[in-house]
């Protein structure tokens, strides 16, 4: 949605980009009456908005571990996503000796470790590797897996190190999949780099949280958000508030009533400012 609002996503882009099922993105948003075509077309215009701010959860455990209600951010986490496919031989499992195996689920586990392994190098410090998701063929609990696709997720808020931990983690992949005779395909599926968010606009917001009397933290966010896209073409604002036990998108994901208030509160203040200032 916010790279349409941004202007940075074509109709081909949504016209290609498919689930699991191949239904296309455009394919889906006509099915709810959404054109396709116009909303790849009809971008924001910034000569119409002054600058944009987002409330958000942190999806952390800073705010609360430090009791602090507010979080003011000063730059996003980079992104670069990978499918790596780690191709092996499916056989029997009771009719395969297991030093005549090529086991892709074995490749696929190393490659999991091995990322975990990178992030916690002291070269890589505050770089965040995961493993969020596999799929498994042929599935069978008697087959020997044959082909596995993992899905990578490498965040930094440094840009230089972001790549080359993800250069890294192929590497590595590929090491592991020649010392064990298997086969490894790499597709990069987003690259997005960490965005420095304008410190003219973090001011505004952090003279709101003193002007609400509310205590507030100046921090990064590791996770990926809207501004990331609007920032590219107007300035852009995050502010965050508690997220219990740092769940999110999970069901126990939550933030009280109470401490939404509170970042509704530093928005409205916010956005007061903002009119007056820019007027």
């Amino acid at each position: 949605g916010s790279r349409l609002a941004a202007g940075l996503c074509s109709l081909e882009e949504l016209t290609q980009k498919e689930d699991a099922d191949g239904t296309s993105l455009a394919s889906a948003m006509r099915s709810v009456d959404i054109d396709p075509l116009r909303a790849s077309s009809e971008p924001w215009d910034p000569a119409q908005w002054a600058a944009f701010l987002e409330l958000h959860i942190e999806q952390g455990s800073v705010l609360e571990a430090q009791g602090e209600p507010i979080g003011v951010v000063d730059l996003v986490s980079g992104s670069t996503r990978l499918r790596l496919q780690v191709r092996g031989r499916a056989s029997h499992t009771g009719g395969t000796p297991m030093h005549l195996r090529a086991d892709a689920m074995t490749g696929a586990a190393e490659i999991v470790l091995a990322g975990e392994a990178l992030a916690n190098d002291a070269r890589h410090r505050g770089t965040r590797v995961t493993v969020g998701q596999l799929t498994v063929q042929p599935g069978s609990i008697t087959t020997i897996p044959g082909d596995v696709k993992v899905y990578v997720d490498v965040r930094d808020v440094d840009s230089d190190r972001q790549r080359a931990t993800a250069a890294e983690v192929v590497s590595w992949s590929r090491a592991i999949c020649d010392r064990r005779g298997l086969g490894l395909s790499v597709k990069v599926l987003a690259d997005a780099s960490p965005v420095v968010l304008p410190i003219w606009l973090r001011q505004v917001v952090s003279r709101a949280c003193r002007g609400c009397g509310v205590r507030y933290r100046v921090m990064p966010s590791g996770a990926s958000h809207d501004i990331q896209m609007i920032n590219q073409i107007m300035p852009s604002g995050l502010i965050f508030v508690p997220s219990r036990d740092g769940f999110s998108h999970v069901p126990s994901e939550w933030t009280s009533a109470a401490q939404i208030a509170v970042g509704t509160d530093v928005l409205a203040k916010s956005l007061v400012a903002l009119d007056a200032d820019l007027a």
